[in-house]
């Protein structure tokens, strides 16, 4: 057993409040493991962030926050693989890259995945494509209008 998983059993049986606060723990070691020490699964720490949406209370799962890009990137693929795709955690976490690229425009935008392409283009503004797709376009030989 490893030490994530030894930690978010031993957060979550310290703080039984009530199953309906009680996080899913397949998502919790996701988590966990993209970010390590930066999960707040705590009754407390989920209802301090909760939003109330008419009658009912809307209360996440967990509360994670990213230290740099490569932690927001891999928080995306954990939240992309469980479902939970919303624009706000988009904007969240790929809140680093869109000022990178507003300070240095590029010739071309690339991602190695669809769904980073997706996040990507909503979350900049630019056409980001597959690197491939990028890579063929640079590397093909341009063809003259002699017919």
């Amino acid at each position: 057993m490893s030490r994530t998983d030894r930690r978010t059993r031993r957060a979550r049986a310290a703080h039984r409040d009530d199953d309906l606060l009680t996080s899913a723990t397949v998502l919790l070691t996701a988590l966990e493991q993209a970010a390590p020490g930066r999960v707040a699964a705590r009754a407390f720490d989920r209802l301090g962030m909760a939003h109330d949406a008419s009658h009912y209370l809307l209360v996440r799962q967990a509360v994670v926050t990213s230290r740099g890009a490569a932690e927001g990137a891999g928080l995306l693929r954990v939240a992309g693989a469980g479902g939970l795709l919303h624009p706000e955690l988009t904007a969240s976490a790929t809140a680093p890259e869109t000022s990178a690229v507003a300070r240095r425009p590029g010739a071309a935008y690339a991602s190695v995945n669809r769904a980073g392409e997706l996040g990507m283009t909503r979350a900049t503004g630019q056409p980001y494509r597959h690197v491939l797709e990028v890579l063929e376009d640079v590397t093909r030989p341009t063809t003259t209008g002699d017919a």
